[in-house]
C-alpha cells in the first residue's frame, strides 16, 4: 500500500506541481507526456517530458511538505501523439 494518496485529479495536480518552480500553468491547460525534444506549450496543452514531473513533485514537497507520487503522476497523465 503507498504512503500517498490517490490522484484523484492528474491534471491538476500535474498543473501544481508544474508551477511550484516556474511559471503556473494555467487551469485550462492539458498537461501532457512526451518522450522527446518536443517540449513545452502547444496551444493549450503543455508537453513535458517524465523528468520534468518527477522534478516537479520533489519542489513541490520541498516548498509545500506535500509528498506526491511522481510514478503514480506519469502512469495517469496522457501521452502526447507523436508528430511526424
Amino acid at each position: 500500500m503507498s504512503d500517498h494518496p490517490a490522484i484523484t485529479d492528474p491534471q491538476r495536480l500535474a498543473r501544481a506541481v508544474l508551477s511550484t518552480d516556474a511559471e503556473p500553468v494555467p487551469e485550462h491547460f492539458t498537461v501532457e507526456l512526451t518522450d522527446g525534444d518536443d517540449t513545452g506549450r502547444y496551444g493549450a496543452t503543455l508537453r513535458v517530458n517524465p523528468g520534468q514531473i518527477e522534478s516537479g513533485c520533489e519542489q513541490h514537497r520541498l516548498a509545500t511538505g506535500e509528498a506526491v507520487d511522481s510514478d503514480a503522476l506519469i502512469s495517469d497523465l496522457p501521452w502526447s501523439p507523436p508528430w511526424d
